[in-house]
């Protein structure tokens, strides 16, 4: 079960409404004439209480005082309705007040909402059954309308707030209230600190609902996902240009958590089959291909197409070692699979003392008229009955069928050399330069290093491939995902 959600409210002057005898409601933040000629909201409070003239700190501080007399005739006029419906699946409410010290202006001082936020706070505790805590904003000094003291205020003050918060808590933030220029600085530290995890009410102001006592509506949450896109944007495409699938996956997933949008969970599925394919885990990276690609993938050769692939992604992220064992595997893989397409009537699968299944091809094939080639090489066999499907024996059968192969130097190398290479790698803790992945394929450049390996894959499966890039699905899976994520819009998802 997911956490409860926290929500954190900046209380200005105009949040706490007041009922007067004849039942209208009055703002009692709201000192302006509507006219110039009749007196303001707060003045008609003021009167109803028959109190001397007052500023709005002196009259809230009265309320808080008077609580016991008045709390049937307060209620927070902003907050009321989001309190009332959410109010369940909140774990803790936050309320922000300005409390600054006696020696700032009166007219700053006067407009402080300290005692606002305490009455708001002792009516929830009167309706709602939420934790409550007020944090007060200038106590220290600082100024409310300096935008850099308060950016540096929130930054703490958010890092107080999630010291204790579970993972994947959502962030209800109410920002409006207060002074602008800390406003805006709490909404955008709020961000660095809980990103996709924030949501951002805003409210719909009604003076004649609010005279009726109806608190006013708010509007459906503005998302930090929505905020962030942007930048995470910008961050997903430089890592999917690496092909960090993982690390692209990481930022996204805020985005399709809850999310019925058919765009983003595309994106996912893409990012699964992407994930599955970058661990070699080709069966998995089948599953989230479309049927098509995922009937091409079944073709016996298809996955040694990949594995050269993913060789030369691992090149272009600078792993020489991975980047020579999947080019070197997909040759020799893919020999292995052409034997026991080729053979199938005589392959058997043995599970070894170590508990893997491995293939073997049986002395009956030499035996088999359908296969002549293999007549004179019983040989091979001794001293047991089949023989297991890697190393020498695989050159082998393949020189059997195909004889020609014995006078070809690019093969008789990868047999002798680059086998040799192999070994002598994945046998010591040596570093590989990028020349010496050329230099074990007998080439000089990357790009007859490709050719190379595309040469072997071609002439086992019979295909025709121009290049390992055209060979393999991933590669259209990766611009699939690139056009996705580079024309996504995030939606609002309701919270």
């Amino acid at each position: 079960m997911p956490p409860k959600s926290i929500l954190v409210a900046t209380i200005g002057t105009r949040d706490l409404a007041f009922r007067v005898s004849n039942g209208e409601w009055h703002n009692l933040g709201n000192d302006r004439s509507p006219d110039g000629d009749t007196i303001s909201e707060q003045a008609l409070v003021q009167k109803e209480l028959k109190l001397e003239k007052c500023d709005f700190r002196l009259l809230t501080e009265y309320f808080v005082e008077s609580w016991e007399d008045y709390k049937d005739c307060l209620q927070p006029i902003i907050l009321g309705k989001l309190l009332a419906d959410k109010h369940q699946n909140l774990g803790k409410i936050y309320l922000v007040a300005t409390n600054q010290p006696d020696n700032i202006a009166a007219e700053f001082r006067s407009k402080d909402t300290l005692y606002a936020a305490r009455i708001i706070k002792l009516w929830i505790e009167q309706h709602h059954p939420v934790s409550i805590e007020i944090i007060e904003q200038g106590i220290n000094g600082e100024n409310p309308a300096d935008f850099e003291q308060m950016f540096r205020w929130w930054k703490n003050t958010w890092r107080e707030i999630g010291r204790t918060l579970p993972e994947e808590t959502k962030v209800i933030l109410c920002l409006k209230g207060g002074i602008g220029q800390s406003a805006e600085a709490s909404r955008v530290t709020a961000l660095s600190r809980f990103g996709e995890d924030t949501y951002f009410y805003d409210f719909i102001q009604d003076t004649k609902l609010n005279r009726r006592g109806e608190p006013s509506q708010y509007t459906q949450p503005f998302q930090g996902t929505n905020y962030l896109w942007e930048r995470k944007q910008k961050e997903s495409l430089a890592l999917l240009n690496r092909c960090d699938y993982a690390g692209v996956w990481r930022i996204l997933l805020p985005y399709w958590r809850n999310s019925q949008d058919d765009k983003i969970l595309k994106i996912r599925d893409l990012l699964d089959a992407a994930i599955g394919w970058n661990r070699a885990d080709f069966q998995g990276f089948a599953q989230g291909i479309d049927t098509l690609e995922q009937s091409r993938l079944q073709s016996w050769w298809q996955k040694a197409y990949e594995s050269a692939y993913l060789g030369v992604i691992r090149f272009k992220q600078g792993n020489t070692i991975e980047a020579f064992f999947h080019s070197f595997r997909a040759v020799e893989g893919l020999i292995t699979e052409w034997v026991i397409e080729q053979y199938r009537p005589h392959i058997t699968y043995i599970r070894q003392q170590s508990g893997i299944v491995s293939p073997a091809l049986t002395r009956t094939v030499c035996q088999d008229s359908q296969f002549p080639e293999l007549r004179n090489f019983q040989w091979i066999f001794e001293p047991r009955n089949e023989i297991y499907l890697y190393g020498t024996k695989l050159d082998n059968i393949l020189t059997a069928k195909f004889p020609k192969i014995n006078t070809n130097p690019d093969w008789q190398y990868f047999f002798r050399h680059t086998r040799e290479w192999r070994n002598l790698i994945f046998h010591r803790l040596l570093k590989l330069e990028k020349e010496e992945v050329f230099q074990a394929w007998k080439t000089n450049t990357q790009r007859e290093w490709e050719e190379r390996v595309l040469s072997f894959l071609n002439f086992i499966s019979q295909q025709h491939f121009s290049s390992l890039t055209e060979a393999s699905l991933m590669s259209q899976i990766h611009k699939l995902l690139e056009q996705a994520i580079i024309s996504y819009e995030p939606q609002n998802n309701r919270f």
